[in-house]
C-alpha cells in the first residue's frame, strides 16, 4: 500500500484521540517528503474524512472506524507498499496495515471526548494554534496583537459594518436570481479564535428553493447539499452556518486570501447546483403544481413505454425504477416517489405482463418501503452531484 506509514502514523495519532494533522510533526514519524504526506491528507480531505486548515495542517474529521475502513479500502487496491518507518524517539512505530485491520482499534475515551463528538476537535485546534502560531523569536507578535491587528484590518473593509461586525468580500458574490450578495460576519469561539460565517445564508437560500420548506425531508436534504461543500473545503457548519476559522494565520495578506477563498468556494458551489436552480427556475410561481405534474407525466409515459418495450424491461431489477424515479426531479419526497412506483405497478396489472417484470416493480416498491427519508435524499442526490 502506497503512503501505508502515513496512514498508520495517522491513524495511531487518532486512536489516540489527537485528531489533527501536523505535516511537519508526521514528517518526523515517517520516511516520507511533505508531498507524500499532503498527498494522503487531501486524499482524506477529498473523501470527506478531513479538512485543511492551513498549508501544513488538517483537522480529522471522522472517527477510528471510519478511518480504519477507509485505509482497508485503500490497501485493497493493490498500491504498492512504501518503506517502512523507524522507530521515533518513544520507541513506537507508526501502526502497520495488520494492526489496523484488527477489530480491537477504538477512540480512547477520555474526559474531553465524553463532552460530545466536536469536542476534541476544539480541543487539539486550539492546541495546534498555540503551538504553531509562535515562534522562538523574541520580537515575535503575542497573540492578542495578531488578533488585534486582523480585526483592525477587517474594519477598515468598505463595507464593513460595525454594528453587525458584517462586511461583503471584495470578490463579490450574488445569489443566482435575485439582487442579494454574500455577506461574511466574524466572530471569536470561547478561546479567543476568530472565524468567518456566511451566517446561514447559504442554508436560507437552499431552503426557499424547496417545494415543503418546512418538512424534516427538505431540511434534509439542504443539509446533504451543504455537507458536499464542506467536504471539499476548509468551511465546517455549525447551527446551519457555513464556518471557516482563520487559525495560525498572521500576516492581513493572508486574511485577505481567506475572504477570497470564501467568496470562490461559495460561489463555485452555488454554480455547481444549477441543475437544482434551473428546476427552481422552470417551477415558476407554483412549484408544487410543477413537480405534480412532472410526475403524472413521467407516471404516464413510463407505463407506455414499458409496454410498448417489455423485452427491455423484464429483466429489470427494482434499481432502474428506482434511479429513474429519483431523476424526475431533484425535489421529489420518497413518499410521492412510492406513490409513483405504486400507480405504475397498478396500470400494469390492467394487463397481462411478464411475471418477471412485474418482480422488478415489486423489487423497487421493497426498496423505497425499507428505505429512511434521508437513505433516499442522499441516494437521490448521487443522481445529481457528479
Amino acid at each position: 500500500m502506497k503512503f501505508g506509514e502515513v496512514y498508520g502514523a495517522i491513524s495511531r495519532r487518532l486512536n489516540r484521540g489527537i485528531s489533527y494533522i501536523n505535516v511537519d510533526s508526521i514528517d518526523g514519524e515517517v520516511e516520507c517528503i511533505d508531498d507524500d504526506i499532503k498527498s494522503v491528507a487531501d486524499t482524506l480531505c477529498q473523501n470527506g474524512l478531513a479538512r485543511r486548515i492551513s498549508q501544513s495542517e488538517y483537522e480529522l474529521i471522522c472517527d477510528i472506524g471510519q478511518l480504519r475502513d477507509f485505509t482497508i479500502k485503500k490497501q485493497n487496491e493493490g498500491l504498492t507498499e512504501g518503506k517502512k518507518a523507524e522507530a521515533d524517539s518513544e520507541g513506537d512505530k507508526p501502526i502497520s496495515l495488520e494492526s489496523i485491520k484488527s477489530s480491537e482499534w477504538k477512540m480512547l475515551e477520555t474526559a474531553e471526548s465524553k463532552k460530545g463528538p466536536g469536542a476534541l476537535s476544539e480541543r487539539f485546534r486550539r492546541a495546534r494554534r498555540r503551538a504553531s502560531l509562535f515562534d522562538d523569536d523574541e520580537d515575535e507578535e503575542s497573540e492578542e496583537e495578531i488578533r488585534q491587528r486582523i480585526l483592525n484590518y477587517i474594519r477598515t473593509l468598505n463595507s464593513y459594518n460595525e454594528e453587525e461586525k458584517t462586511f461583503e468580500p471584495e470578490m463579490r458574490v450574488m445569489f443566482p436570481d435575485c439582487d442579494k450578495p454574500l455577506v461574511l460576519d466574524w466572530a471569536q469561539d470561547e478561546d479567543g479564535d476568530i472565524y468567518f460565517s456566511d451566517r446561514g445564508a447559504l442554508y436560507d437560500y437552499l431552503l426557499d428553493k424547496m417545494i415543503d420548506k418546512e418538512s424534516d425531508c427538505a431540511k434534509e436534504m439542504v443539509n446533504l447539499l451543504i455537507s458536499q461543500l464542506v467536504k471539499s473545503s476548509s468551511f465546517s457548519c455549525q447551527d446551519n452556518k457555513l464556518i471557516n476559522y482563520i487559525t495560525g494565520i498572521k500576516d492581513i495578506d493572508r486574511v485577505r486570501i481567506e475572504i477570497s477563498y470564501f467568496a470562490v468556494q461559495f460561489g463555485k458551489y452555488l454554480n455547481s447546483l444549477s441543475w437544482l436552480l434551473d428546476e427552481v427556475k422552470r417551477s415558476g410561481d407554483d412549484p408544487e403544481k410543477y413537480l405534480n405534474d412532472k410526475i403524472d407525466s413521467f407516471t404516464k409515459g413510463f407505463v407506455t413505454n414499458i409496454k410498448e418495450n417489455i423485452g427491455d424491461y423484464v429483466t429489470a431489477v427494482g434499481r432502474i425504477y428506482v434511479q429513474r424515479i429519483y431523476a424526475i426531479d431533484p425535489r421529489i419526497t420518497r413518499k410521492q416517489a412510492i406513490t409513483v412506483i405504486n400507480t405504475i405497478k397498478s396500470e400494469l396489472l390492467k394487463d397481462t405482463l411478464d411475471p418477471n417484470l412485474i418482480a422488478g416493480i415489486n423489487d423497487a416498491i421493497s426498496r423505497l418501503n425499507i428505505m429512511t427519508d434521508k437513505m433516499f435524499t442522499i441516494q437521490k442526490l448521487e443522481t445529481y452531484i457528479k
